[in-house]
C-alpha cells in the first residue's frame, strides 16, 4: 500500500535509483505513487511556496525504448515529433501532469537538472524538453540558482542563444560528453560561454566540473570580467604542466583578483598519461601566483599529486592574515607537517575552519592544534591510523579493528583537558572502515573539550563526488 503523505519530493528522490525499465512500468501501472503530482497540481498555494526544484530526466522515460538507440544524433529530432503525435499513454500523462505542475511553481528560485548515472543522458533530456522549456517561462524571471549536470550535447538543446534569466546568482556545470566525436571546445565557446557571459553583471558563484578530459580551463580564459563573482570552484582533470594548459584559469583569477572571495581548486590526474611535477615546480605554476588578497575561503584538491608541508606552507603564507576557512584534500601528513602549516597561522589567528588530512590521529594532534589555533571553530580530520601516540607504537601497524589502540587513546586523552579552546564541532574521518566500538573515544574527547557541540567519529563518505550538487 502506498503512502500517500509522501512528499512528491522524496518520490522523485526514489525514483531518481529506480532502473529505467522499471521506471517505465511504475509510470504506466502504478501511477498512485504519482499521485502526489497531482495533489501539487491541484493545490496552487502549495505550488507557490515552492522554492527549490531537483529534475532527473528519466522521471518521463522515453515513450519507446527505441529511441535510446537511435544511431545518428540527426534522428533525436524526430523523438519529439513522434512524441507529439503518438496517442495519450500514462507516460503521456505523466508528462501532462509534470506540464501543469511547472505552471504553478512561479516563485521557484533554485533548479537542479541532473542526469542519470544508467541511462543515455541525451534521449531522455530531449524527451523531456517540454518541461525544460516550460520552467524556462514559468520561474525563469525568479531563477536564482541554476545547476546542469549534463553532456555538453544536451547544453545545444537546453540552453538557447538568447535564454537570460535576470535574477541568476549562482551557477553550477557538471559536464560530460556522449560522443568522442563531439567538438566540445566548439560548444563551449558557442554555447557556454555566451550563455555565461550574458550574466555576467548577476552571478557571484560560478561552479565548473567534468566528468571527462574537457578543456575547462580554456573555457574560463572566454569568460569577460564579473564585478560581483566571490566564488569560484574548478574540478578540473591535470595531466602535467606541458600537456594541461592553465593560462585560462590564470586569466580568470586575474580578472577578479580583488572580488575573489572563495576559491576552490580540485586537480584530477588522468591515470597513465600524467607527468605531475614535483613540489618545487607545481606550486610555481603561474595560476597559482595570482595575488588574492581579499580570498577569505581556500580548498585545494591534491590527493592525486606529490606535495610537501614545506612548498605548501610557502604557497598557503600568502593568505595567512585573511583566510578563514582552508581546506587541504591532499595525502596525509604527519605531525610535525602539520605544525608547519598551521604555525603560519598561529599570529593572526584568523583560521576559524581546517579541514586537513594526517597519517595519525593521536592525543599530540589535538595538543597542538588547540595551541596553534585556539580559536579554532570547526575542525574536519581524515586520518590513516587511530593511535594513542606514544612511543614504541608504529601507527602503520595498528589495526583499526584491534581494541588496544582504542583503549590505549582514551587513557592518554582522559588527563588532557582544553578548556581554553573556542573549537564547537569535530569531525574525525577514518580513511578506511572502523571495526570495533569508538564510542568511548567519541566521549573522552567531549570530555577533554567542554566547548565542543558535536563530535562525530564516522566512515569517510564514500558517495561524496557522486552527488555533485
Amino acid at each position: 500500500m502506498v503512502n500517500q503523505n509522501i512528499p512528491f519530493e522524496i518520490w522523485l528522490n526514489i525514483a531518481r535509483f529506480i532502473p529505467p525499465d522499471e521506471l517505465q512500468f511504475l509510470l504506466e501501472y502504478r501511477e498512485e505513487i504519482f499521485r502526489n503530482v497531482h495533489m501539487l497540481k491541484d493545490n496552487t498555494f502549495a505550488a507557490q511556496r515552492a522554492r527549490i526544484l531537483r529534475l532527473w530526466p528519466q522521471i518521463i522515460p522515453t515513450l519507446s525504448s527505441s529511441h535510446r538507440y537511435l544511431p545518428r544524433r540527426t534522428r533525436y529530432k524526430n523523438i519529439i515529433t513522434r512524441v507529439i503525435k503518438r496517442e495519450p499513454s500514462p507516460s503521456a500523462q505523466a508528462m501532462s501532469n509534470m506540464l501543469q505542475v511547472l505552471s504553478g511553481l512561479k516563485n521557484l528560485t533554485d533548479l537542479d537538472l541532473i542526469r542519470c548515472q544508467h541511462c543515455l543522458d541525451l534521449p531522455d533530456l530531449i524527451t523531456f524538453l517540454p518541461v525544460v522549456n516550460m520552467g524556462w517561462v514559468t520561474f525563469g524571471h525568479n531563477l536564482q540558482r541554476l545547476a546542469l549536470d549534463i553532456t555538453l550535447e544536451g547544453c545545444e538543446y537546453i540552453l538557447s542563444p538568447s535564454l537570460t534569466f535576470p535574477r541568476l546568482e549562482k551557477l553550477v556545470f557538471a559536464l560530460s560528453q556522449a560522443y568522442r566525436t563531439t567538438d566540445s571546445r566548439k560548444i563551449m565557446k558557442n554555447i557556454l560561454v555566451p550563455f555565461i557571459n550574458r550574466h555576467c553583471l548577476t552571478l557571484n558563484s560560478l561552479e565548473f566540473s567534468s566528468y571527462d578530459y574537457l578543456d575547462l580551463c580554456g573555457m574560463l580564459g572566454a569568460l569577460q570580467h564579473f564585478p560581483h563573482l566571490r566564488r569560484l570552484k574548478l574540478d578540473f582533470w591535470f595531466a602535467s604542466p606541458q600537456q594541461t594548459c592553465t593560462a585560462g584559469l590564470q586569466h580568470a583569477l586575474e580578472l577578479h583578483t580583488d572580488s575573489l572571495q572563495d576559491l576552490n581548486l580540485n586537480f584530477t590526474v588522468v591515470k597513465h598519461y600524467s607527468f605531475a611535477p614535483p613540489p618545487a615546480q607545481w606550486f610555481q605554476q603561474k595560476f597559482l601566483r595570482v595575488p588574492l588578497p581579499n580570498l577569505q575561503s581556500l580548498e585545494l584538491g591534491m590527493t592525486d599529486l606529490v606535495v610537501d608541508a614545506d612548498r605548501t606552507a610557502g604557497y598557503l603564507k600568502q593568505y595567512k592574515n585573511t583566510i578563514k576557512t582552508l581546506v587541504l584534500q591532499s595525502q596525509p601528513f604527519s605531525l610535525h607537517e602539520v605544525d608547519v602549516i598551521v604555525s603560519l597561522f598561529t599570529k593572526t589567528d584568523s583560521l576559524r575552519t581546517l579541514n586537513i588530512s594526517v597519517i595519525e590521529f593521536c592525543p599530540a594532534l589535538l595538543d597542538l592544534l588547540s595551541t596553534k589555533l585556539p580559536s579554532l571553530r570547526r575542525l574536519e580530520v581524515e586520518f590513516d591510523y587511530f593511535s594513542p601516540g606514544l612511543e614504541g607504537i608504529d601507527p602503520p601497524h595498528i589495526s583499526l579493528g584491534a581494541s588496544g589502540p582504542y583503549s590505549q587513546f582514551c587513557n592518554v586523552m582522559d588527563g588532557r583537558s582544553y578548556p581554553s579552546w573556542k573549537i564547537r564541532y569535530l569531525n574525525v574521518i577514518p580513511s578506511d572502515y572502523i571495526v570495533g566500538d569508538v564510542s568511548g573515544c567519541r566521549d573522552v574527547i567531549k570530555k577533554a573539550i567542554p566547548s565542543l557541540d558535536n563530535v562525530t567519529i564516522g566512515y569517510k563518505d564514500i558517495m561524496k563526488g557522486f552527488m555533485r550538487f
